[in-house]
């Protein structure tokens, strides 16, 4: 089958070009792709911060409509409205327990570039030559082939262009605050980032009823968009004293901290404003072998430091949960979403990196 695609060779920009998509396997669906998130990952990704092998078709927010099902699959027909996920195993001890964001095989699943069987690339060009796959989906094209587990049934009358975001950005902002951090209602809290994930943990921070939000950043433009997403007060941290700023606050400091820039030399500055016995969460796609360096005195306080992925939360329960948010009009998506063609990807990703937007979708 014949598909446009905008495929990365390793380089800045993104290029367009027709490739051949295979065939889907007993258990799998055939998704014809409305529109498309571009995440912080995905930009990442032309870097070499996984494994797979240029070229490759990125994207991991797809969103669309369901085209043809295999033999196998269940609950799922043509015409279903679905959300694409990540790739997992189903059968690991994290799976079964309904953590499939740390399946045994996540990133072999997710960034070696291979199909689920690991047998075959799908994708390929018209000399043949192979291209990766990524995240189960590769949903920078107008078709996707996906596991059948790896989609969210939605229902129709909720705008289908606007939830390919809840698959990662959103939900990993969102779950680091409601299910990583648990605040309680009068906690403090500071984001480090105000890119969409960031806002995302904002916007949660705020639903909960954080006493305190203060949003960090080193572009100002971000810094108005968190003043308008639920922030309380915000901090340059290149123009002012972070420290000093955020006692002039919450003298004793913060009970929690969300870090989602993926700047190793933050994480200290993260706990040096958290209270003893508070928390901070690290969230952000970085190359394997990245170290980071922390006073060993700051966590001997009883401070803690963790990381999860996509939010730690099971896609299928909590997708829904923002969808609801969504309908009870908690959750923005109207005004954090920037739609552009799907050709105008580059343009796209250099507004985002600009700061002009908070989060771009790509419609097909």
């Amino acid at each position: 089958m014949k598909i446009n695609a905008m495929l990365s060779y390793g380089a800045e920009e993104f290029v367009q070009e027709e490739i051949l998509l295979g065939e889907i396997d007993c258990d799998e669906v055939l998704v014809k792709i409305k529109a498309v998130g571009i995440c912080h990952t995905d930009i990442a990704s032309t870097k070499s911060i996984y494994p797979f092998t240029y070229p490759v078709v990125l994207g991991h927010e797809g969103a669309g409509v369901v085209e043809r099902v295999g033999s196998d699959v269940k609950h799922i027909i043509p015409g279903d409205h679905v959300v694409l996920i990540y790739s997992f195993c189903n059968s690991c001890e994290n799976c079964l327990a309904g953590k499939p964001y740390i399946c045994d095989e996540f990133y072999r699943l997710n960034t070696t570039g291979y199909s689920k069987s690991h047998t075959k690339k799908r994708l390929t060009l018209k000399n043949g030559e192979e291209v990766s796959n990524f995240f189960g989906q590769s949903s920078f094209a107008e078709y996707s082939i996906v596991s059948q587990q790896s989609l969210v049934k939605i229902d129709k009358d909720v705008p289908l262009e606007y939830l390919g975001p809840l698959a990662c950005g959103i939900m990993t902002g969102f779950g680091s605050v409601i299910e990583k951090l648990k605040p309680n209602g009068g906690d403090s809290i500071a984001v480090f980032g105000c890119g969409a994930v960031g806002l995302s943990a904002i916007i949660a921070s705020k639903i909960i009823g954080c006493a305190e939000i203060i949003a960090i950043d080193v572009n100002d433009s971000k810094l108005e968009f968190a003043k308008k997403f639920g922030a309380t007060k915000t901090i340059n941290s290149l123009k002012q004293n972070l420290i000093q700023e955020v006692q002039n606050i919450v003298s004793k400091g913060v009970h929690h901290v969300v870090e989602s820039t993926g700047n190793p030399t933050i994480i200290q500055n993260a706990l040096d404003i958290t209270r003893l016995s508070g928390k901070v969460v690290v969230l952000s796609a970085v190359k394997k072998g990245l170290e980071v360096s922390v006073d060993f005195k700051s966590i001997q306080s009883e401070r803690t430091l963790m990381g999860t992925i996509m939010g730690s939360v099971n896609p299928h329960t909590f997708i829904p949960r923002l969808i609801d948010w969504y309908k009870q009009g908690k959750l923005p998506l109207e005004e954090l979403i920037t739609f552009y063609k799907l050709e105008e990807i580059n343009e796209a990703v250099n507004d985002l990196n600009e700061g002009k937007i908070v989060k771009a979708v790509l419609t097909i």
